[in-house]
């Protein structure tokens, strides 16, 4: 399969249930399993967010939630995590292994960012070619703009996503390609005296 095929698949993974990934408890924590290689495929990833985790605190501490295997992401590609009621998240791995997630969605009209192309540690809007930072979900100039970035991390082969959590980097809008200014004609400068 080629990989530009292979930017836009999206994943099928059971996340565990809110109440276990919200548990305080090592154990419950740690029950939730990423799903085996067959289990992944042009499907969808349907993730019980960690709702309750991000109650009551400001600033909740990260709700780590497993949702794959890093080589379950093909280099400079993306896979998406589906959120039943919630926005769809994008997991990129760029070519050096780097691993981001960013809500799946360019800020400048919607599109989906898991079907665009990645280079470094940018990803390339697929409907109007917008270049988002991986690492901060920025839109690059003369755009302006930001996509949510997901706190993500890989820990022995596993990406790891941070669920609970309300995302960093920006606050939600749709962004903007700024205007160009427009120059008005001076009047010449008379020089009679």
């Amino acid at each position: 399969m080629d990989t530009s095929t292979m930017n836009a698949s999206t994943m099928a993974i059971g996340i565990a249930n809110a109440s276990a990934a919200a548990s305080t408890d090592a154990t419950a924590s740690a029950g939730s399993a990423v799903a085996e290689p067959s289990a992944i495929s042009s499907g969808s990833v349907h993730a019980q967010a960690a709702a309750a985790g991000a109650m009551g605190a400001s600033h909740p501490a990260p709700a780590w939630t497993p949702v794959c295997g890093v080589e379950d992401i093909p280099r400079a590609g993306a896979r998406v995590v589906k959120r039943g009621g919630a926005d769809d998240i994008a997991v990129f791995r760029a070519s050096d292994d780097h691993v981001f997630a960013l809500l799946d969605r360019c800020p400048h009209k919607g599109g989906p960012l898991s079907a665009g192309l990645v280079h470094g540690h940018a990803v390339t809007c697929p409907l109007h070619g917008w270049v988002i930072g991986l690492d901060d979900g920025r839109a690059q100039a003369p755009d302006e703009g930001c996509s949510q970035r997901i706190a993500a991390r890989v820990e022995d082969g596993t990406v790891y996503l941070d669920l609970a959590g309300h995302g960093h980097g920006c606050s939600q809008g749709q962004g903007r390609r700024p205007t160009p200014k427009l120059r008005t004609a001076q009047p010449a400068a008379d020089d009679s005296p």
